[in-house]
């Protein structure tokens, strides 16, 4: 394991120490993630759709191996690097699969995360981040958490706008093919 993995792995540990106290001050919990992955996760939600499981925290990203120096030009080789997803959520039915996933070195198609905002007294999506060709590459269970993280080919990033109402007017969002390095507008 790598020390920058290492670094956000404590940054994970102390997000679920503060998630945790939350909850424990208000007496319970809204999920702010939804995560979906065919044939994994199952909710306990109301009203959620079935293949979809609350989670505590995300972590994700990607960087672009440049350096800009006084004179205005850029170094480094430019390649840029998916960090990454690193997923806190509670212990469920779905932590045996994916270490299966995990150990079997299967590749998921498709895990997409919508972050969740509360709209007129109703959870809607925000944001929807959609990974494509995953592999989970790190789990570890912590009480009754689980934290595992996943490498994927592609990520599509969408952020959905409400209005005043909470009428859905549209998206605005972007997908980007590492294995092609090519990015594309998908509002």
């Amino acid at each position: 394991m790598n020390a920058d993995f290492e670094s956000r792995m404590k940054l994970v540990d102390q997000k679920v120490e503060k998630i945790e106290e939350e909850a424990k001050k208000k007496g319970s919990h809204t999920p702010q993630y939804l995560i979906k992955c065919d044939d994994v996760f199952s909710s306990d939600i109301d009203g959620s759709e079935k293949d979809g499981a609350p989670c505590l925290w995300v972590d994700a990203g990607s960087e672009r191996h440049a350096t800009h120096d006084a004179s205005g030009e850029h170094t480094g080789d430019g390649k840029v690097v998916g960090e990454d997803a690193i997923v806190c959520m509670k212990y469920g039915s779905w932590a045996p699969l994916l270490q299966e996933a995990m150990l079997a070195g299967k590749v998921l198609d498709k895990i997409c995360i919508h972050r969740l905002i509360s709209n007129h007294g109703k959870q809607v999506t925000a944001q929807e981040l959609t990974y494509e060709n995953c592999l989970i590459k790190f789990y570890r269970q912590s009480g009754d958490h689980i934290i595992f993280s996943f490498g994927y080919a592609a990520v599509e990033d969408l952020k959905i706008k409400y209005d005043a109402k909470g009428t859905k007017t549209g998206q605005v969002g972007m997908k980007f093919d590492f294995s092609k390095v090519k990015v594309d507008n998908v509002s």
